[in-house]
């Protein structure tokens, strides 16, 4: 079993490198995570949860979370690669 790894091993790793913080584009992630949310809610209103389509609202919420982790991150001054 591989237990996932702490962030600072991401960071030694050359995964995640520090860079200077990047408001505006952590606050356009957030908008369009926001966007993401209001389109999932709506869908969710107009069509329901069913089995056919719950593997979308899956992926939804999950580009939803990876933008605000970005987000999170490029405001304290970090960036994936």
């Amino acid at each position: 079993m591989r237990f996932l790894e702490n962030f600072w091993e991401f960071l030694d790793s050359g995964v995640v490198r520090k860079r200077n913080p990047d408001k505006l584009r952590a606050e356009s992630l957030i908008s369009d995570a926001k966007r993401r949310r209001k389109f999932v809610d709506d869908i969710f209103e107009k069509v329901g949860l069913k089995k056919e389509n719950a593997n979308y609202f899956i992926e939804n919420v999950y580009d939803i979370l990876i933008e605000l982790i970005r987000a999170r991150m490029l405001i304290e001054g970090f960036q994936a690669f």
